[in-house]
């Protein structure tokens, strides 16, 4: 009986260990799953995160497009009226310029005075109006601009300077041999004029009249007709023995003339 009794309490402990280890594999299962269980829905919680960004991506990656194709479509539509209004223009004005015999069209598509050009160096006047004409070839010609191609014509066709021009087109064209003269003569005053520029540089400067020749030198090595007279020191000091009674006439008028509207002298 004691035997038997032993063997059933062996029988009982092996069965509570077996048991007990059960009871401990369903526990370490059950935490495996619940583990699994947790990165799985972390897993789909992270899916769903990637999914909104992604969809939130594309959705300013469309309103960018969108944006950009708009900004393109806009730039595209002022570039087309800009260059049907700047054809506009240019179909006008060789329009006018057909109905202008002195207007000609530059290969940049401004336009030129053919007169002024060919003449404007023969034109006596005063002051620098060279370089406020814009239809002479050498200020690179006039360009036509909305509403001011036709105002800008007739001005320059009633100023002073072409009608000038023209009149020495005419006389070109009348006698030649007489226009030929004039040029000639002019080129001579142009460089008679230098050597008096020359010469009163020296004086303004307080340089010694011997420097006349040798900036006379420097001007043609550097291009400039200096001519082959009037190149001597004794003559730079003659022509401000000259040029010296004109000047100081022109200070004196300058200093007394009052003002038209306030009536005081100038400020010297």
């Amino acid at each position: 009986a004691a035997g038997d009794v032993d063997e059933g309490d062996g029988g009982s402990s092996e069965c509570a260990a077996g048991g007990a280890g059960g009871s401990a594999f369903e526990d370490w299962r059950s935490l495996k799953v619940a583990a699994l269980q947790a990165i799985a829905e972390q897993a789909q919680q992270f899916r769903i995160v990637i999914e909104v960004a992604g969809a939130e991506q594309r959705r300013l990656f469309a309103l960018q497009t969108h944006e950009q194709e708009q900004r393109m479509q806009a730039r595209f539509d002022s570039e087309r009226r800009s260059i049907a209004a700047e054809f506009e223009m240019l179909r006008y004005a060789r329009t006018l310029a057909s109905t202008h015999n002195w207007l000609a069209m530059l290969a940049t598509g401004k336009y030129i005075c053919l007169v002024c050009t060919s003449h404007f160096h023969l034109v006596k006047t005063r002051g620098n109006w060279r370089a406020t004409m814009p239809f002479l070839e050498c200020n690179g010609g006039y360009e036509p601009r909305d509403g001011q191609y036709t105002r800008s014509v007739a001005r320059h066709e009633t100023c002073d300077v072409h009608i000038q021009c023209d009149q020495l087109e005419g006389e070109r064209q009348s006698n030649p041999l007489k226009h030929a003269i004039a040029v000639q003569q002019a080129a001579a005053d142009e460089i008679t004029a230098r050597i008096f520029r020359t010469a009163i540089h020296l004086f303004l400067r307080y340089r010694p009249f011997i420097d006349h020749e040798y900036l006379v030198l420097l001007q043609n090595d550097n291009g400039a007709s200096m001519g082959d007279r009037l190149h001597s020191h004794m003559t730079a000091s003659r022509m401000l023995e000259t040029v010296y009674p004109v000047l100081h006439q022109d200070v004196i008028s300058f200093i007394s003339t009052r003002n038209e509207y306030s009536g005081a002298l100038r400020n010297v």
